[in-house]
């Protein structure tokens, strides 16, 4: 057995050491996506006054560690960017809207500590290391790779129950009853609960998918190469999550649409704010989305997303009470036994309708950024793959907002690369404007 915090100071530690020895844009990729199937679930490394370190945090404090002593060159390449300002302002709303509080400073660092560790290292990162449209086709890659290699351990959890994070760390990071589905164990692994790896096999298996298509998957094995591909679909399959099996289909939809429709990846992200919009407006929680559900039988997941958008609807009356900066930090304002699985929920609770605004700002910046990237990739499946990866995220802010399950991807890290892509490009061209 691995203690949780000797396992979370040793990623730290090797994702450091990667950057001695690898590209930094592939110790990046490889370092989040072995991090993030490998460390400790909802475990942290915790100092008194300050953000918890958990898995995430530490990989990316690795990386910047391991940018640092090996790779420092890399942070000359870094040029201001306009959608710069929305994430600064994040992190600085999350430190004041404790002090309009009265929590006092040391709370306010903490506050925004935290979004500096959780979303401005990662984008601050990728705007380093990640210099052509090639680095987000190898950050797919390894996605994908990685979700080849954790099908015989959701195999195994499946038949023999989710155990493997108790093994290796000594506790389970989750509640028993929700991994056991339709009379079946749901696989969690290391990522902390069926839900998560749902999603992360939906999100893996079209990338797969757009790879495949385009030509660009090859594995060592003298075996069809579309036998990893349908892996994937199996330990998909067997996570028995709804949430992610509909993600998949919609966003091949998506990515369809995108190539007919370029603002598809925005309008999508922009349903969950319409959502929220009637929340807020005319009171409805829109809870005729969970007909179809009972309509085909599933009476337990129709009462559950149910019960999430009746806990938006509760929530609004709390939200309303400190409507522009929120409460002044997580856990203040919640209501007893009701769902925060939504994110806008978390972000107007702590920061109020400015702090969750401005954030959601940066987020859609990072969709149209990535989806500009798109079309400076130099084959069809550079283009396609980070077209996907803009459908993705734009799905994943409805998502998010609506409190159900998706994708797990890394859209800060993929949207900080595209923001550097899209400013690179402008400024070769204007280069070449000037000397012509």
């Amino acid at each position: 057995m691995i203690p949780p915090l000797v396992a979370l100071l040793g990623g730290m530690g090797l994702t450091c050491l990667a950057f001695a020895q690898m590209r930094g844009a592939a110790a990046l990729s490889l370092s989040f996506v072995a991090g993030a199937l490998l460390l400790p679930a909802n475990a942290a490394i915790d100092f008194a006054g300050l953000p918890p370190i958990d898995k995430y945090r530490a990989i990316w404090l690795g990386a910047l560690l391991g940018t640092l002593l090996f790779q420092p060159g890399c942070l000359t390449r870094l040029r201001w960017h306009a959608v710069d300002a929305l994430v600064l302002a994040t992190v600085v709303l999350a430190g004041y809207s404790s002090i309009k509080n009265g929590l006092g400073e040391w709370d306010a660092i903490a506050a925004s500590g935290s979004v500096v560790l959780s979303s401005f290292l990662p984008y601050m990162l990728a705007r380093i290391h990640f210099r052509q449209t090639s680095d987000l086709v190898h950050l797919g890659k390894t996605l994908f790779w990685g979700a080849v290699l954790y099908v015989p351990l959701a195999i195994w959890e499946f038949r023999m129950s989710p155990q493997l994070h108790n093994t290796a760390y000594g506790y389970a990071p989750f509640a028993w009853l929700q991994q056991v589905r339709w009379g079946y164990y749901r696989p969690a692994i290391f990522l902390g609960h069926g839900l998560a790896v749902g999603g992360f096999f939906a999100g893996c298996f079209l990338i797969g998918a757009v790879l495949y298509r385009t030509g660009e998957l090859r594995w060592p094995l003298r075996l069809p190469v579309g036998l990893a591909v349908a892996s994937v679909a199996l330990g998909l399959a067997l996570t028995m999550s709804i949430g992610p099996w509909i993600a998949v289909p919609l966003g091949w939809a998506v990515l369809k649409l995108a190539g007919r429709w370029r603002w598809a990846p925005i309008a999508t992200g922009c349903i969950g704010l319409l959502w929220l919009v009637t929340v807020f407006t005319t009171g409805s929680n829109w809870r005729w989305m969970a007909r179809p559900f009972e309509d085909v039988g599933a009476i337990n997941r129709a009462a559950s997303l149910e019960y999430r958008l009746d806990s938006m609807s509760e929530y609004a009356a709390n939200i309303r009470e400190r409507p522009w900066f929120g409460h002044g930090g997580w856990g203040r304002g919640r209501i007893e036994n009701k769902a925060t699985d939504s994110a806008a929920l978390v972000y107007m609770l702590s920061n109020g309708f400015l702090g969750a605004g401005v954030r959601y700002m940066w987020l859609f910046c990072l969709v149209e950024a990535t989806r500009r990237a798109a079309r400076y990739g130099t084959s069809v499946a550079e283009r396609q793959l980070i077209l996907l990866y803009a459908c993705l995220m734009g799905i994943g802010i409805t998502a998010g907002i609506l409190g159900v399950a998706a994708f797990v991807l890394p859209p800060t890290l993929i949207g900080g690369a595209a923001v550097g892509l899209v400013r690179d490009h402008k400024r070769d061209v204007r280069s070449v404007l000037v000397s012509a």
